[in-house]
């Protein structure tokens, strides 16, 4: 019991103790005729008691701060409620201590979880490829991140405090943050900017609250410029095929009526007629099955199965599978001689229907009497392919566009010769496949060369 109670009560008892012992001390002496020492003896200890009484109240004074300190804390603990009543049993500072301890180490761990739940947002928000920034009401950049730091070129942390136009400097931006933050309510569009390419963003804006009020907003920005790419390959793809199908079906629906409407019967231009029929469907044959390939070679269905394969014995079969397209348009095929000490690290299929298609286009788009010729080189840690022609040259203008689909630098005589305008863009996909690259060296009236590089055999 003695060790529950503080130090000022054990004082006060200890002061009462001596206090009642005194006026029985007193009470004794009295008896026995010690009167002046007596009343000495009272007057002191009346003082002590009276200094007693008042030391109890001023530590009742002293230690009301205390009690209402030591209720607050374990209030904000959680131990108990606030309108409780603080009992005095124990040692009010030496409790105060304990309690400051425990909050010290609650708030440390608060704190500790606080910093590692920003941490973990931060690392969420750095990974995002959308672009996001945070603005306070007054619309002053609270924080980028990562990928909105690179688009705009500014750091987060110089950001930060500064006016969201005196960072990002785009009205159009600033025009749908404001309105959120004026109305408190998401904003949604798509805008152009230029960064200083032209790129599509998919915006929002969205307004942060907290306990009842608007704090800021948050901007994300969500980069559309390749999806609109792809949407306008789509829409041109689809206009080009439906325009090449129209050709060779509106030809033969033609010539069929014509047929039907009594030209069978004629001699003079009936077989010719059906000729014509026979080749527009071919034409269409064609154009349907190159535009499987490119497609199943585009979707990552037609994966390249590679082997060794040499050069030297690649080459013949090109030369023989079009020999009697050479012949017809008087073109020699010249092939390598060396050509037998190259091997590549490729598929057999897919490479030979790269060197069938420039080595066709080579024929059709050259002169007579002209040449094509085929070689095979080891160039620096790759292998070459080099297909090159004596024909009519590609103009400057038009090479770097030669491998888009439907693309024909010369479109009377590639309708002429039954090209479908995508031999070259299954070309170019197919050597991707492959990790290699192609390359084009032309000039009107002189003649192309193309290269293809592949990476060697291991």
């Amino acid at each position: 019991m003695w060790e529950n109670l503080s130090f000022t009560r054990k004082i006060i008892l200890i002061f009462f103790a001596l206090t009642l012992s005194s006026h029985l001390a007193i009470y004794f002496f009295l008896l026995h005729g010690m009167g002046p020492f007596a009343y000495l003896l009272i007057i002191t200890f009346s003082v002590m008691a009276a200094g007693a009484i008042l030391i109890y109240a001023l530590s009742n004074q002293m230690m009301q701060p205390l009690k209402e300190m030591i209720l607050m804390g374990r209030a904000w603990l959680g131990e108990q409620k606030a309108e409780q009543v603080y009992s005095l049993s124990v040692d009010e500072v030496d409790n105060l201590s304990r309690l400051m301890n425990r909050i010290m180490q609650q708030s440390r761990a608060s704190f500790a979880q606080m910093k590692s739940e920003k941490e973990e947002i931060a690392a969420i928000l750095s990974t995002l490829v959308e672009h996001v920034i945070a603005v306070d009401m007054s619309g002053k950049v609270l924080y980028l991140n990562a990928v909105a730091e690179k688009l705009f070129n500014m750091n987060s942390a110089q950001a930060k405090g500064r006016g969201f136009v005196e960072v990002i400097r785009q009205a159009v931006l600033w025009d749908i943050l404001r309105d959120c933050l004026q109305e408190s309510k998401a904003r949604f569009g798509e805008i152009r900017l230029y960064l200083p390419d032209e790129r599509i963003f998919k915006v929002h804006a969205l307004p942060l609250a907290g306990q009842n009020m608007s704090r800021g907003a948050l901007l994300v920005l969500h980069d559309v410029t390749k999806i609109k790419e792809l949407e306008a390959v789509r829409r041109n793809f689809v206009a080009n095929v439906s325009h090449e199908l129209r050709t060779p079906l509106t030809s033969i629906q033609g010539y069929a009526e014509s047929l039907l409407s009594g030209a069978l019967e004629d001699p003079k231009h009936n077989r010719n007629f059906v000729q014509t029929i026979y080749d527009q469907a071919e034409r269409l044959t064609r154009l349907v099955e190159d535009i499987l390939n490119l497609s199943s070679i585009e979707s990552g269905r037609r994966k390249p199965n590679l082997e060794k394969i040499s050069a030297g014995k690649l080459f013949p079969q090109i030369k023989e599978d079009l020999k009697l397209v050479a012949l017809k348009m008087k073109v020699i095929i010249k092939l390598d001689p060396e050509a037998e000490k190259v091997e590549l690290f490729a598929d057999p299929e897919q490479i030979k229907q790269v060197l069938i298609n420039l080595t066709e286009n080579a024929i059709k788009f050259n002169r007579v009497g002209g040449w094509v010729s085929l070689r095979a080189q080891p160039y620096e840690n790759e292998v070459q392919l080099l297909v090159e022609d004596s024909g009519i040259g590609i103009a400057k203008d038009d090479i770097d566009h030669i491998f888009e689909r439907f693309y024909r630098v010369d479109k009377a005589r590639s309708s002429e010769s039954g090209g479908t305008g995508l031999g070259l863009s299954i070309v170019k996909h197919i050597i991707d496949s492959h990790q290699g690259k192609i390359e084009v060296q032309s000039a009107l009236g002189q003649g192309s060369l193309f290269t293809i590089s592949l990476p060697p055999c291991p």
